[in-house]
């Protein structure tokens, strides 16, 4: 009789240290769930809060940099505004026709007087044709070492393309116009990568040309000098041969790149000029007198205004 009642009392002892342990691993998992829980809460109201952060610190700076821009932007208006009085009181003292051009590269704001008048301007062809036999070259449809005969003697086709560029002489230009097919491929050439209204024209065996479209053509030249090797030796040919008139002064000869050309009654300038704020511009006269001197002076004051 004592034995069952010592066997009971060690039975139920062992199912309350059974139910002990039971409630001890019930607590455990209780406890890893509560706290597994409290960890995610933290974890989402941290990412929460940064995610907050992010788009506040985004929208900040998205504000910061179109205030920037806006300033930026009202800036070159103002400067804009300051070569457009001093263009004006500049043809104000002038006669003869002048269609100028000019395009901010930074701002991508432009103003022109008569941009869209056509003038005759043969050797101003030089820059749409040499950037269509530097093309032709690029796209192996032209080799640069390729062997012409030229006065008389034999030269490659790189060279007679920096001949054409330093001495803008009308044979040479000639002779690469027969290279690339002919007045009518370099006009197709021009109507298809320059977006002017009419990048080039062509009446009477003669070339027409704007000033909005000689500048768009520099500005090509400038904007796509990574892609093809040639159009920086078309840069410093250009500069090679740079004449010391028109829009090379003592103020811009560091940083202008110019075309320019005088043709009978005609004057055609047209320049990339770098500086705090590069910009293109293109100038054509006709019947003016002392054009390159008023050029000059004209593009000592831009060049002042876009450098203040």
């Amino acid at each position: 009789m004592k034995q069952n009642k010592q066997l009971k009392k060690r039975l139920i002892a062992q199912l309350a240290h059974k139910k002990w342990t039971v409630a001890m691993i019930v607590l455990s998992i209780l406890f890893v769930i509560i706290a597994g829980a409290v960890i995610q809460l933290v974890t989402i109201t941290v990412q929460k809060t940064h995610t907050q952060s992010v788009i506040t610190n985004n929208k900040s700076a998205k504000l910061q940099a179109s205030r920037q821009y806006q300033t930026q932007n009202d800036e070159a208006k103002q400067r804009l505004q300051k070569i457009q009085t001093a263009v004006e009181e500049t043809l104000a003292r002038t006669q003869g026709d002048i269609a100028i051009t000019l395009y901010d590269i930074k701002s991508q704001l432009s103003y022109q007087v008569n941009g869209d008048i056509t003038y005759v301007a043969n050797q101003a062809v030089v820059l749409p044709l040499a950037m269509m036999v530097a093309d032709k070259i690029n796209g192996d449809q032209l080799l640069s070492n390729q062997k012409l005969i030229f006065n008389q003697r034999e030269v490659t086709l790189e060279s007679l393309l920096k001949t054409m560029c330093t001495t803008k002489d009308i044979v040479v230009i000639n002779a690469l116009l027969k290279q690339v097919g002919g007045i009518d491929k370099l006009v197709q050439y021009s109507q298809k990568h320059f977006s002017s209204q009419q990048p080039l024209a062509l009446k009477e065996q003669q070339f027409l040309l704007t000033t909005n479209a000689a500048s768009q053509q520099m500005m090509q030249l400038y904007e796509n000098k990574d892609s093809n090797y040639l159009y920086n030796k078309i840069k410093q040919w250009l500069r090679q041969s740079m004449i010391k008139e028109g829009f090379y002064t003592l103020t811009t000869k560091a940083n202008v790149t110019q075309l320019f050309i005088q043709q009978q009654e005609n004057i055609y300038d047209i320049a990339i000029i770098n500086g705090n704020h590069p910009f293109v511009i293109a100038m054509f006269t006709k019947n003016q007198v002392q054009a390159a001197v008023m050029m000059s002076e004209l593009i000592n004051r831009i060049y002042h205004i876009e450098n203040q």
